[in-house]
């Protein structure tokens, strides 16, 4: 899903305290995260001699060539929270991340009284410990970290900059279905199977970088006692563990699951995917070899034998929806329920006094289309390449709601579908189910904010949420009942 910070994901590499803590802060004497500088004029001089060092360990452990040096940068948290606040002001960026929030409230994984674009400025003032700006080709360190614990956050930024001179990061995270000239997103012209395709590549293309850029920093930190991550089993298994929980990053600690899954899925699945390539290929293939040839689902990541064989899973077909939809409705976003959405939506909504499931594994493809019912929020001018938007942020109720996932069997779908049935308690104030005949199970049910239909058939499943009767039945008979193809 959009939300996943990754209008940011091609201009900063980001190193996240929750992500490199403990072992980044080992030899510091205290992991202390107050704004208070912790680095002298004399130790920051120090640090940046140290650079050419670290780079070349990066370099010979990662086979990655050193093509030119890297500029460094030491700056204050306000400069952080600067940046971040003035990349906010991108019309489009604000725009991206305001429909986002909405889109995520109606599933469920934010509660309605969120406000994702300040959680968003608290977190990275809170977490960020090091970044490498692709702009400007440059590892910016904190003065707020510990110099002990700098040096191993600039093995893992270190790592992203010669990933940059080999492979061209903000072109290489674009992929190769996007224009160099990168077209300007507007929500009047979304193509779902296009947004959804390209929502998974970048979280797996970042997942591969931030995965790497963990590997050499455990290298780099455990080389003292002739370890590596391949043979500190235990200590790599530790810092996975405690990527979700630090007691010291309070904002963080409140993040709903989905943020706090989302911000770590890079480093710590990513770390795994890295592994997994090593062990069965080497560590070439699993640096060059993944740059090379980049997994293109969060599915490959989360299971990289899938990566290895080289499965992939075919293109998802959803047709156009806004002509279906007519004028009583304007595209709002489109994107991807990958394999990780679709995990953490498990987890969030089981029941607890069961045990947890592996049904996001069964995961073949998924996406969504959310689309403003013009009856109940202003739509503005729905022309193509209007920039009208309404005045203030949309309801969910005002918001409609297709998603479409498919499954390895029939038997899967239905299983998805009877838990996204349970999870509409949980996320709306009332759903009342209503079957089509006596004693057959619910396909409607009534909530608070409008119908919600559920249709499974073979192994795919249909949700929409909010539409009204008659668009629900276009919307079923263009995916249910495509066009045939003319015979030659």
């Amino acid at each position: 899903m959009r939300a996943r910070f990754r209008d940011w994901a091609p201009l900063l590499c980001l190193a996240f305290l929750s992500a490199v803590h403990p072992l980044a802060f080992a030899a510091a004497n205290t992991p202390d995260r107050d704004d208070k500088p912790k680095i002298s004029p004399r130790q920051a001089e120090e640090l940046f001699r140290s650079v050419e060092e670290i780079l070349q360990f990066v370099s010979e452990d990662t086979k990655l060539p050193i093509k030119h040096p890297v500029k460094r940068k030491l700056v204050n948290r306000d400069t952080v929270e600067k940046d971040m606040t003035e990349r906010l002001k991108n019309d489009e960026d604000s725009q991206r991340m305001e429909h986002a929030e909405v889109v995520l409230k109606k599933f469920g994984f934010l509660p309605h009284d969120f406000r994702l674009r300040q959680f968003f400025i608290s977190m990275m003032r809170e977490q960020v410990a090091g970044y490498y700006n692709v702009k400007d080709q440059t590892v910016y360190l904190l003065d707020w970290i510990e110099p002990a614990a700098q040096r191993a956050i600039l093995a893992h930024e270190l790592t992203h900059a010669l990933q940059d001179q080999s492979f061209h990061l903000e072109k290489w995270d674009k992929g190769p279905s996007e224009d160099d000239k990168k077209k300007k997103w507007s929500a009047d012209d979304l193509d779902t199977m296009k947004e959804a395709a390209d929502d998974e590549q970048l979280v797996a293309r970042v997942a591969t970088l931030e995965g790497q850029g963990m590997a050499e920093l455990l290298d780099y930190v455990l080389a003292p006692a002739g370890k590596n991550v391949n043979n500190a089993p235990m200590q790599v298994e530790a810092l996975k563990a405690g990527m979700t929980e630090d007691k010291q990053s309070p904002i963080f600690n409140s993040a709903p699951k989905f943020l706090k899954e989302s911000l770590v899925f890079p480093y710590r699945e990513g770390l795994s995917f890295f592994q997994e390539v090593m062990f069965k290929k080497g560590r070439e293939a699993a640096f060059a070899g993944t740059l090379a040839a980049p997994p293109t689902t969060t599915r490959e990541i989360m299971q990289p034998e899938t990566y290895l064989a080289g499965e992939k899973v075919p293109t998802l077909q959803v047709p156009k929806l806004q002509p279906i939809l007519g004028s009583g409705y304007r595209a709002y976003d489109a994107g991807a329920m990958g394999e990780f959405d679709v995990s953490v939506f498990l987890s969030q909504f089981r029941d607890p006094a069961k045990r947890p499931e592996r049904l996001f594994r069964e995961w073949r493809g998924g996406a969504y289309f959310a689309a403003l019912r013009c009856d109940l929020t202003p739509c503005g001018d729905t022309k193509k390449g209007s920039d009208k938007e309404p005045a203030a942020a949309p309801s969910t109720s005002a918001l409609a709601l297709f998603y479409l996932s498919r499954w390895s069997s029939p038997e899967f779908a239905a299983a998805f579908a009877g838990q996204y049935q349970a999870s509409l308690l949980r996320r709306y104030k009332f759903a009342q189910g209503t079957a089509a005949r006596p004693n057959e199970k619910p396909t409607r049910w009534m909530t608070d904010e409008g119908i919600v239909s559920i249709e499974t058939r073979g192994n795919q499943v249909l949700v929409l949420e909010s539409f009204d009767e008659a668009t629900i039945k276009k919307i079923s008979d263009a995916i249910w009942q495509p066009p045939s193809t003319p015979s030659k």
